[in-house]
């Protein structure tokens, strides 16, 4: 019989531990083949995280893991792609500086994970010549994934001074996701917040940015 997984935020983790997993590949697989941008916006503990680790291995070409599984016999196995997976809400976000300090030292973990040099400081800069480069070396465009974008905001309500200025560090990290979308597969971003009911958010227009 299988089990019950409680707190399992990781796929492989849930196929490999022989866990109950309600099958979500059938609307995976449409909404891959109808757009290559989306926004989920959804409280904690609504399985985003779940969800960001299933689109990470069905692009990695993880076929083993969706064996039984809707998209096993409609996803072509023989493609593959580089995928980023950034969690946001492991990034430090106390200040600004901080923020883009963070921000910056994962995009350095990336290319060094990629044996890739970046010659830009501006985060937005770095970030884009990233995801080029990463195209380049590859032969294959990115697929972005990105968890609780909205994280450095959301921590530091209490400091609205703080929330806006983590606010216009995100902005611009992730205006790069617009400048790179040439080099772009997939893109995903979950968070708590809604643009257009949160009015913090009154100057990020993230799903008009992409």
């Amino acid at each position: 019989m299988k089990k019950i997984g409680l707190n399992i935020d990781n796929f492989e983790d849930m196929i490999t531990g022989d866990f109950i997993y309600v099958d979500k590949t059938k609307h995976i697989y449409n909404m891959i083949n109808e757009g290559n941008k989306y926004f989920l916006s959804r409280p904690r503990r609504f399985g985003k995280t779940l969800l960001i680790s299933t689109l990470k291995e069905l692009f990695n070409g993880n076929k083993k893991l969706f064996k039984g599984l809707y998209i096993e016999n409609k996803w072509d196995w023989r493609e593959n792609y580089p995928v980023l997976t950034i969690d946001i809400s492991e990034r430090s976000s106390n200040s600004a500086e901080e923020l883009k300090k963070s921000l910056d030292n994962l995009i350095n973990e990336i290319a060094e994970d990629y044996s890739i040099e970046l010659f830009d400081d501006d985060i937005k800069a770095k970030f884009g010549q990233l995801i080029r480069k990463i195209h380049k070396k590859t032969g294959k465009k990115v697929v972005i994934l990105i968890d609780e974008y909205d994280n450095p905001i959301i921590e530091n309500l209490k400091n609205i001074k703080i929330a806006e200025e983590n606010r216009d560090v995100l902005r611009d990290f992730y205006q790069a996701l617009k400048s790179g979308k040439d080099h772009v597969r997939f893109i995903f971003l979950t968070g708590v917040s809604k643009f257009s009911k949160t009015t913090i958010f009154g100057c990020v227009k993230l799903l008009a940015l992409l």
